[in-house]
Order: structure tokens, then C-alpha cells, then sequence
């Protein structure tokens, strides 16, 4: 806010009426930015950001049958969001137009529920579809008159004025907004009659033209005063006040270089080069002559008053630095005797007013609350005998208890995501019950952090991005699974085995990789003509990515080399459970291809008498054979580079995906006797294979069970269920075991782990097995 809002937001606090000679601008009204958000959006070819104002203004509450009691307006929120169409209204509908009849056409064919992207699009696009036709509907060039009905009827149609009513009706203070438009109204009539007294008919504007003007009336049209200035203390700047009387007269901001204020010229030429100029005719007032006329300035403001006049300045700077006093005041106080001009000087940073200077209720609720922290809680106490200040008075006591919970060392209470309501957690023991598919994935969140899992499993709150050009990690990391998987089942099939790598030269790698990278870019094409760029830039990084890969699979190849048959890579993205999660929406490429080990069964783990299932994707399975037994590895593709922690911590236990994914893997290979043999991240970018894990070892010509592998499968049941349990409960303490989480968490805005931290609170999840 601007000084002025500062000075009317100070004295309504004390309850002194106030005018202030510095009208706000029709800008200021809400609507009247509606208003001209409307016509900005036409004409500036449907901008993101300022489609996104539009759909998300209060005032846009229209009646139609597509805004869907507002359900509309969110979907076309996120949709809009998503697509990341920085602008054009043609690119936008059409393709809101192909998700949207993607999703019909799913319906029809009774195909599996379409994505949340396409859903959404579905209820979005006949509301989008609706805004162009209004703004189809305004002129192209119009006069005055014709575009003040135009804006009228633009108002009515979206529901501005309606939605206006309807606060007015909540009693929220609208007074501006009805000024607002009210004066636009006057205002294009006042340019009409002005044009018909000049003679001249009442001319056309196009709508670029409108915009403008509309625009610049906002920006340079004060707002009709609401109150008459009679009764009130009137705030003027000096050139307005020197011509006035008043029984008492306060001149605030008398600070060194504020008045007079610093000369702006000095760094171009001095005081006789402005005479200089001056005397060329230049309109140039030299510093002479301008202390001349800030010295009258100040002597005409300081004589106006007839009773009392107060004279103030800010005794520190905005970083608490001391300040001098203008050079006036200290030849005001050289006229006087000593001792005649009282001085009054409170150059406190204290918050706490002292007792003796509580004038307004905020003063004296900050005062209690002072008193009631240093343990003299009966100011406090007597707040409550106040009508005006009870309600105030609680808030207060709430947030003390809710301070007070949080400074608990011992234990996270329900300020901090504990949750202890009995309902809440029976819609939780529901929602995420013994029928739940979970992917290992979620666990390992939870592990991580509960309260991120809350806020974007249970709550479902999606952090969206601001458009940007910026690379999509997401949708790099499903193109290189994608081009991988397909590398190695076209390989294989045209083998008829099983390959490895080692036994192709790297050039014909290349090739195949060409193909499948034209194969990839040639069925995403379809989007927008910039989307298509980005597109292919993007695909064509990630195939870059992969220039190394076959230098890393002779590496890989060579550690299994002595084995009775080398690992293989043998399956792709082998999928388990049900698959109604999956987005193939978000995947810029074909539709994956069913590996022959995917199954629609979820894989089951055993906990005392509960069951806990499991739904996930595997990236891929190698199998080889050593001492005698046939045996797989589980690899996971990375596209980041390589940290090192996640084999650590798959080591501690707190790592779930590989291990769940090793055990599924041995249920889904049941009919081949297979054993997992190890598991590993593979770091595409960076260093290829690096195993995380060795599960078997061979023995004395057999294999046994690694004393790692042992000890994790002897604890992950037991784990994992307590983990299950601490989503039942409601546990979802602010609690993140990574240290640097708020650097690249998507939440950190919203999460208080920094205040949680410094108490050094530990949490662990319920250790009692979950019922079933």
C-alpha cells in the first residue's frame, strides 16, 4: 500500500475520521480491474496469466450452464495450467477440444477412466468455449456509446455486477466498486457529450483503442470521495496545506534531505551551470531559488496554525539507523528562548506500547499479550469484559495455546499434523484400508516426510507452476523408460532371445535409437506449433542422454560374466495390480506395451493377519542363471545424476521401492524358479549401473540369501506395516528426514519444518501391528 492507505489504516485504527487529499485511482475498485481484465484479455490474444486472472476473479459468477456452480472454472484452472500454453485462444481451444474428445471417445468405447488431465478438460471446455463466444460477441470498432452498453452487458453476462450484489448482500463493504463503475459509465459519456460540443460525431474506437483508453481512465480517474471532509482531520501535502488555517497543525516527515528535498540535478551540472542554462531560457529553477521557494513553503505551512502546531520527524530509517532532523527545525528552535520549544524524543523499535500511550484496541491487546508473556495475565483476563475485544481476546488465547503446543519438545501434538479426531480417522481408516493398492513409492514418502504424503495424498494439493520454459523432468524421465524399454524389446524380438549389447556395435545402438526417437517425436506430434518445438528439443536431450548407454552396458554385462549365464535384460515396465493410477496423458509418446510378466494382481505382503497390496511398475527385469539356479536383477533408470544415499538407505530400511519390487518380481517369476540376485539404479546421465544391493551370493556351488537381504526381509513386513498404520492413525507429523528438503520441496512455502526442527523433535511410526 501507498502512504496514503498507511495514514487511513493507522487513524481508523485509533477510530479519528480521517480525509485524506490523495484519492485512490478507479484502479483501486476490484471490479473495475475485472472489468478491464476482460477487455485486455481479447484483445492481447488470450495471455496465460491473464486467463488465469479472469477464471479465478470472485467477480466472474456467471449463470450458465457451463460454469457448473464454479466446478468449471477450477478445471479449466488446471487444465489451462498444465497445457502451458503461454498464449492464443485458438491453440488453447483446440486443444482443450482434443483431451476433451479423447475422453468422450473413452467413454464410448468403455475404456478404462480417462486421466484426471482429460477429465478435467472434459469440464473445462465448453465453459472456455462460452468466454470466446462473449468476447466473440463485442464490436470490433464502436463508438463511446455503443461500447459503454457493450461493457455493460459484458458485466451482466459474466456476472460481475450480479456477483457484486451478492457481497453487497453478505455485507462486505462494496462502495468502492459501485463508484468505480459508475464513473466509468459517467466517463464515457462526459467523452461522448464533450465530442457533440465540439462539433464532432461521436467517434469510433476499435477495440485496442478501448482497451487503451479504458485503461488509462483507470489509471488516471480519482474515485468520487465517499464522505464530505467536514468533521474530519484532513491530511494535505505541504503546497495544499500553506493555504488553510487550522486550530492545530501537524507536519510530519521533517527529516534531513526529506525537507528540503535533495536537489536531482546536482549529478548532471552545478550551480552555475544552472544559471547558465536559466539564463538560455532553459525551464531549469536553480538551487538557489529552489531553497528560496522551500524555505517560504515551509514558513507558510508553519504559520497556519492558530492553537498548537507539532512539528515531527522519524527518528530511525527503515534499517533502524538514527536520523537528523531537517535544518528548519533547528532555526525554529534558534528564535525561541531555550527551553520554549519542548522536544519529545521515542525512538523505541519495541512493538509494546508503553501503559500511558495505549490509544486504540490494537494497542492495548498488544500490551496484554506483553503482560500475559512475562506472566501478569489479568489485562489480558479483562479484554474479555470488553464486547468489542472478546472475540479478539480468544483468538489471542488460541494462538498462545497453539504456540505453547508447538514448543513441546517431547512429542508432535495436532498444530503439527497429528490428527486427533475420531472421525478423521475413520475416513482415513477407510480411505487408505486393507482393500488399498498402494504404490511402494507412497510409503517411501510417507517414510520421508507424513506431512508431505498429507497435503498431496490425503488433502490432494497440486503445486502448479507459473508457465515457463523450463525443462519437464517429469516428461524427460517417461520418454528415456519409454525409448529403453522399446530399444530392448526390439532387439530382442528380432533376435529371438535375449541380447546383450556387448554383442552390437555401438553404431547399429545409434541407429535403433534414431528410429525410435523419429517414432517418438512423429505420434506426440498435434500439439501447438511452439509446444511441438519444445517437444522435440526435449526429445532430442533425452536421446542425447543416451550416447553413453552402450559403453555402460558393456560394463554392466562384464560383472555377471563368469556367472553360468549372464544377466539379460529380459522384461520391461512390467507392470502389477490395477493400473487406474497411471496417466498416459502426462506421457509425451506412445502408449506403453504390456510386458508378458504384467499382471492385474497386486502383489500381497503378509504382516501377523494382515494383508498389505501392492500396485507398481518395474522398469526392468534381467534374468541370468549362477550356481545352477536361474536368477534376476531389478533395475530402476534414473535420469538425475547419482547421489550415492539411495543405496545407503535401502540398506537402513527407509528405502522401500527396489526391495518391494525384488519380492514382486518373485512372484511374478514363480513359474521360472527364479531368485533375485541383486538390485540397482541405473544412472542414464551419469555412471550407468550402480547395484544398491546384492540379494544372493553364491556358497559352496549355492546361492544364500545375502546377511543384508536377510535382515531387510526379515524387517520390511513389520516396517512397512507400521508405516500403513501411521497413515490410519492420522500421524502426519511435520517431520522430513532430509535435511535439505525446503531447497527443493514443492511445499516449502506452506511447511513449518524449520520452526519444527529447532526443537529437535524425533518421530517414529506406530510400532503396533495395523488390525486388518
Amino acid at each position: 500500500d501507498g502512504p496514503g492507505e498507511l495514514v487511513e489504516e493507522v487513524f481508523a485504527e485509533h477510530g479519528i475520521p480521517v480525509a485524506i487529499d490523495n484519492r485512490p485511482r478507479m484502479a483501486r475498485a476490484p471490479m473495475a480491474r475485472a472489468l478491464a481484465a476482460w477487455f485486455e484479455l481479447d484483445a492481447d490474444d488470450w495471455p496465460q496469466a491473464r486467463l488465469l486472472a479472469v477464471l479465478t476473479h470472485n467477480f466472474f459468477r456467471p449463470t450458465w450452464p457451463e460454469w457448473r456452480d464454479g466446478r468449471a472454472a477450477v478445471a479449466a484452472e488446471y487444465v489451462v495450467r498444465r497445457l502451458q500454453i503461454p498464449a492464443g485462444r485458438d491453440a488453447l481451444l483446440g486443444e482443450l477440444e482434443r483431451l476433451a474428445l479423447r475422453g468422450h471417445a473413452a467413454e464410448e468405447h468403455g475404456n478404462r477412466p480417462p486421466s484426471k488431465l482429460v477429465q478435467q478438460a472434459q469440464l473445462a471446455w465448453p465453459l472456455v468455449g462460452r468466454i470466446a463466444a462473449v468476447l466473440d460477441a463485442l464490436p470490433r470498432r464502436a463508438s463511446l456509446s455503443e461500447w459503454s452498453a457493450a461493457a455493460a452487458a459484458l458485466a451482466h453476462d459474466t456476472g460481475m455486477l450480479d456477483a457484486r450484489g451478492d457481497v453487497a448482500a453478505a455485507g462486505e463493504v462494496i462502495e468502492e466498486d459501485r463508484r468505480a463503475w459508475d464513473q466509468m459509465v459517467a466517463a464515457l459519456d462526459d467523452m461522448r457529450q464533450l465530442g457533440e460540443w465540439l462539433g464532432r460525431a461521436d467517434r469510433e474506437l476499435s477495440r485496442r483503442q478501448f482497451v487503451d483508453w479504458l485503461k488509462d481512465a483507470l489509471r488516471t480517474v480519482p474515485l468520487a470521495a465517499a464522505y464530505d471532509d467536514a468533521g474530519r482531520v484532513r491530511v494535505l501535502a505541504a503546497e495544499s496545506a500553506r493555504h488553510i488555517t487550522a486550530p492545530y497543525v501537524f507536519v510530519a516527515g521533517l527529516s534531513e534531505r526529506a525537507f528540503p528535498p535533495a536537489i536531482r540535478e546536482d549529478c548532471l551540472f552545478g550551480e552555475s551551470d544552472t544559471r547558465n542554462l536559466v539564463d538560455a531560457g532553459l525551464p531549469l529553477v536553480s538551487k538557489t531559488d529552489r531553497r528560496e521557494h522551500e524555505m517560504l513553503l515551509f514558513y507558510q505551512v508553519v504559520t497556519r496554525a492558530t492553537r498548537r502546531l507539532v512539528l515531527s520527524y522519524p527518528a530511525l530509517d527503515e534499517t533502524a539507523q538514527p536520523l537528523s532532523p531537517s535544518p528548519y527545525l533547528s532555526e525554529i528552535e534558534r528564535v525561541f528562548r531555550p527551553g520554549e520549544v519542548r522536544r519529545a524524543a521515542r525512538p523505541s523499535l519495541s512493538p509494546v506500547p508503553p501503559s500511558d500511550e495505549v490509544y486504540s484496541q490494537r494497542d492495548l491487546r498488544v500490551r496484554a499479550v506483553a503482560r500475559a508473556l512475562e506472566g501478569e495475565g489479568r489485562l489480558l483476563a479483562k479484554l474479555f469484559d470488553y464486547p468489542a475485544m472478546a472475540q479478539s481476546a480468544r483468538n489471542v488465547l488460541a494462538g498462545l495455546q497453539v504456540a505453547r503446543e508447538r514448543s513441546r519438545r517431547e512429542s508432535f501434538g495436532p498444530f503439527e499434523g497429528m490428527i486427533p479426531s475420531e472421525a478423521a480417522r475413520a475416513v482415513l481408516a477407510e480411505t487408505f484400508g486393507p482393500q488399498r493398492c498402494w504404490s511402494p513409492s507412497q510409503l517411501e514418502q510417507y517414510a520421508l516426510c507424513p506431512y508431505r504424503f498429507f497435503a498431496e495424498r490425503v488433502l490432494g494439493l497440486v503445486p502448479i507452476d507459473e508457465p515457463t520454459l523450463a525443462v519437464n523432468f517429469a516428461d524427460r524421465g517417461r520418454m528415456l523408460h519409454w525409448l529403453l524399454a522399446q530399444l530392448h524389446r526390439r532387439l530382442n524380438e528380432q533376435a529371438g532371445d535375449f541380447v546383450a549389447l556387448t554383442a552390437l556395435k555401438a553404431s547399429r545402438l545409434a541407429e535403433q535409437m534414431q528410429t525410435l526417437t523419429e517414432e517418438l517425436l512423429g505420434r506426440a506430434k498435434g500439439e501447438p506449433s511452439l509446444a511441438d518445438g519444445l517437444l522435440e528439443i526435449d526429445v532430442r536431450r533425452t536421446a542425447a542422454v543416451l550416447v553413453d548407454y552402450h559403453r555402460q552396458h558393456v560394463r554392466y554385462e562384464s560383472h555377471s560374466a563368469k556367472w553360468d549365464q549372464p544377466l539379460r535384460p529380459a522384461h520391461f515396465e512390467v507392470s502389477f495390480g490395477p493400473r487406474g493410477g497411471e496417466d498416459p496423458d502426462e506421457a509425451r509418446g506412445p502408449a506403453e506395451t504390456d510386458d508378458p510378466l504384467s499382471t492385474s494382481e497386486p502383489f500381497e505382503l503378509q504382516y501377523g493377519e494382515s494383508t498389505i497390496r501392492f500396485a507398481g511398475r518395474i522398469d526392468r527385469i534381467d534374468l541370468g542363471r549362477l550356481a545352477g539356479q536361474m536368477v534376476f536383477a531389478i533395475v530402476d533408470y534414473k535420469s538425475g545424476r547419482s547421489d550415492g544415499a539411495r543405496a545407503k538407505a535401502i540398506i537402513e530400511g527407509t528405502a522401500l521401492q527396489l526391495p518391494l519390487y525384488a519380492l514382486a518380481a518373485e512372484k511374478l517369476l514363480a513359474g521360472h524358479d527364479a531368485v533375485a540376485a541383486r538390485i540397482a539404479y541405473w544412472h542414464v546421465a551419469q555412471g550407468g549401473c550402480k547395484e544398491a544391493l546384492t540379494l544372493h551370493e553364491p556358497a559352496e556351488g549355492k546361492l544364500r540369501r545375502s546377511d543384508h537381504w536377510q535382515s531387510l526381509t526379515n524387517d520390511l513386513p513389520a516396517q512397512v506395516a507400521s508405516l500403513v498404520r501411521g497413515v490410519r492413525q492420522g500421524q502426519f507429523p511435520v517431520a522430513s528426514a532430509d535435511p535439505h528438503c525446503t531447497s527443493r520441496c514443492p511445499l516449502n512455502t506452506v511447511c513449518r519444518i524449520n520452526h519444527v526442527r529447532a526443537l529437535d523433535k524425533q518421530w517414529q511410526p506406530p510400532g503396533e501391528e495395523p488390525t486388518r
